[in-house]
């Protein structure tokens, strides 16, 4: 992993019980990071 992707990451874990779902935070971390696609962060994310 990137360094870019493990803050992705990071950022997603942080604030996903703060969203309505888990896509909602996703979509939240490529707004406030302007990196990648949602599909990609969501590929960087651990399902589970």
């Amino acid at each position: 992993m990137t360094a870019e992707s493990e803050r992705a990451v990071r950022m997603v874990d942080k604030i996903k019980d703060q969203r309505s779902s888990g896509w909602a935070a996703i979509n939240e971390v490529v707004r406030l990071l302007g990196v990648a696609t949602a599909e990609a962060v969501r590929k960087w994310v651990p399902s589970g």
